[in-house]
């Protein structure tokens, strides 16, 4: 987080250094107001160590008068999708005579999209934009959960746990970005977060029995469990945003 800090306030030093300048720099916004599609890369998690990031398309909202009172009006679409599946199948669930327990890979699934409206407003360089998107997002997760318990020759414990979790909701948002050419642009996005989710976890239990010199092991599915529930938070950088407008 430190060197994003850092990265942001290079950024801004270095745009507002040009701008004072060469009063010329960057884009005039007749030029921008021409184009009426945008494409933005979210980075943030780059500097994080994650290699998950979002893209969002814009599209000029009424392309014949897409502009009204000084705004530019646009519809946005964005998604994020992060994947991880494990090959090779959880080494516990298989016969094994022992009682080291062996971990294994996560399966991870964990899509977002969501369609937005967004108007802009324009001051030289500079765009200051608000509005508000609709988001679903689904998450699952196949982990090892290991723990154990029991006495004398039976023992007892958790060897999986399945986690799936389903999101819908708003997302209030406002940001600004700043024109490095007629094409080229670096933004930040901040917002709100208003939403429902439902959530299901499965454990998968195990017994280990010592018998005559022998262990046996037994699995059970355990009957999942559910909640519900209204999750409300303030993301203070939503987005960090490379954009080419065309």
């Amino acid at each position: 987080m430190k060197k994003l800090q850092l990265l942001l306030s290079f950024l801004f030093i270095s745009l507002l250094s040009l701008s004072a300048q060469n009063k010329k720099f960057g884009a005039d916004l007749s030029e921008v107001k021409t184009y009426k599609n945008q494409l933005e890369l979210d980075i943030k998690n780059i500097f994080s160590g994650l290699g998950n990031a979002t893209l969002l398309y814009k599209r000029g909202h009424k392309l014949d008068k897409f502009e009204v009172d000084g705004k530019l009006r646009f519809v946005r679409v964005l998604a994020r999708f992060n994947n991880q599946i494990a090959l090779e199948k959880n080494p516990f669930m298989g016969a094994i005579d022992s009682l080291q327990i062996e971990f294994h890979p996560n399966d991870v699934f964990d899509l977002s999209i969501g369609i937005g409206f967004e108007q802009q407003k324009m001051f030289r360089n500079f765009v200051h934009y608000w509005s508000i998107d609709c988001i679903a997002n689904y998450y699952s997760i196949d982990g090892s959960a290991y723990s154990i318990g029991g006495i004398r020759n039976v023992r007892t414990g958790v060897d999986t746990r399945y986690t799936s979790t389903i999101q819908a909701g708003v997302n209030p948002f406002f940001g600004i970005k700043y024109y490095l050419s007629e094409k080229f642009s670096i933004g930040i996005e901040t917002g709100f977060a208003f939403q429902y989710f439902h959530q299901k976890i499965t454990e998968v239990d195990y017994t280990t029995t010592y018998s005559n010199g022998t262990y046996y092991y037994k699995l059970m599915e355990k009957e999942p469990s559910s909640t519900n529930g209204i999750t409300t938070n303030f993301n203070n950088l939503r987005f960090l945003n490379l954009g080419y407008t065309f």
